[in-house]
């Protein structure tokens, strides 16, 4: 192992998600590997956040890197990784010398990333070659979030009333659906007490029933093939998860009829666990975070779309243990359908390739015109108008539950 710091050595089969690097780079063609494979590491979506920086060259004299061309990386995964498999995958030469260890906790994020980014000792003036690839977003140290710039006033109705009479006017608001107006009225009971309190009414008069009557979808198929632009025809006001947390930031349940999560594959589903998926398609409801506000209880019709079926999503899976059983939910779950299926049940087939990239270079936004009304018995199109939504979105409804 290398000589680097020896009082920073941990043993291989330790396990971290946050780890820095410090690793010597004599000749240019190494230190493109290991970029390139850092770069492929985080294109698999295993960072949070990755940082490498410019090259240094060590400055004591005392020490056997003195003088050694090296780099410096803070990298955060999303899950435990061992010092083992990080040198493998970034194919780091052990005996050109390095130290691989956990952050120091200690020690603030914004300090990390500006010891790796210092100007001193830097090989090239050029602040730009200070950052040799960042992506991510490096966590808020405690008390470095977002900020006001003063404290929230009270309004000239909370200056005339008590506290306990402005939370009671203001949960009866929030009851009678008028949350905003509640917010307007009371600024500051609202910004302590308002999100705890929508958070309990909501939970406790939440019914679902006759609301989410669509199945929950699950349509796979090969790529261009047209999955997302049929749901987005079908289902318009639908919500785009993020697949890379589990927030659900924006999302509002009194404007999205359904969820989607587009190009599910097996490194998404290990990142966010079967059980997510699971549980976001419970009859009863589930709980949402949202930023800077309480969780909240709802419930949603979820649309899935990817290149996978749920047999081959499940056997790439590294971290699911259960196979069978695991298939067996989802199937239970979803109405699983190939997109050709899908397009043959409904009638519909996507217009040529050229005449749909005719409509992207005019600018077109509506996926309604990338279909036509299409007789497969005939194997014909029926030169009639394509229907409604609603038309597709019974016709899909009536197949599930016959």
């Amino acid at each position: 192992m290398s000589t680097i710091n020896n009082n920073k050595q941990v043993a291989y089969n330790t396990e971290d998600r946050q780890w820095d690097a410090r690793i010597n780079v004599q000749d240019d063609a190494y230190l493109q590997s290991i970029i390139d494979n850092i770069v492929l590491e985080n294109a698999r979506g295993k960072f949070k956040y990755i940082l490498i920086g410019g090259v240094e060259v060590g400055t004591r004299p005392n020490q056997t890197e003195y003088q050694v061309k090296h780099i410096h990386v803070a990298a955060i995964f999303h899950n435990r990784e061992s010092k083992a498999s990080i040198l493998k995958n970034w194919d780091v030469i052990e005996g050109n010398g390095y130290y691989l260890v956990p952050r120091n906790r200690d020690l603030p994020y914004q300090g990390w990333k500006d010891h790796h980014t210092k100007e001193f000792s830097k090989v090239s003036s050029d602040k730009k070659d200070w950052i040799l690839f960042e992506e991510g977003e490096l966590p808020k140290d405690q008390g470095q979030g977002i900020k006001r710039k003063g404290p929230v006033l009270r309004s000239e109705s909370e200056k005339k009333m008590k506290t306990d009479e402005v939370i009671i006017d203001m949960r009866r608001m929030i009851e009678e659906g008028k949350a905003d107006e509640a917010f307007e009225t009371y600024p500051r009971n609202y910004m302590i007490y308002g999100e705890r309190i929508k958070s309990m009414v909501h939970q406790k008069k939440k019914a679902f029933f006759g609301k989410h009557t669509d199945p929950h979808l699950y349509l796979h198929g090969f790529p261009g093939t047209g999955k997302t632009s049929l749901l987005q025809f079908i289902y318009g006001n639908y919500y785009k998860k993020n697949l890379e947390n589990r927030f659900w930031d924006l999302y509002d349940e009194e404007v999205h009829t359904h969820v989607m999560l587009e190009d599910l594959d097996s490194l998404v589903l290990d990142r966010l666990g079967v059980q997510f998926i699971k549980t976001i398609c419970d009859e009863a409801g589930f709980a949402i975070d949202q930023k800077y506000k309480a969780p909240q209880l709802t419930r949603a019709t979820i649309l899935v779309t990817s290149n996978q079926d749920i047999d081959q999503l499940i056997n790439c899976c590294d971290e699911v243990k259960l196979i069978e059983s695991t298939k067996a939910a989802l199937k239970r779950r979803f109405y699983q359908l190939r997109v050709d299926q899908l397009q043959r049940l409904l009638g519909l087939k996507l217009i040529p390739a050229y005449d749909r990239k005719m409509l992207k270079k005019a600018g077109n936004e509506d996926p309604s015109k990338l279909y036509m009304d299409y007789d497969y018995i005939q194997d014909c199109p029926t030169g009639l108008p394509i229907k409604t939504p609603e038309y597709y979105r019974q016709v899909i409804k009536d197949k599930y539950y016959q």
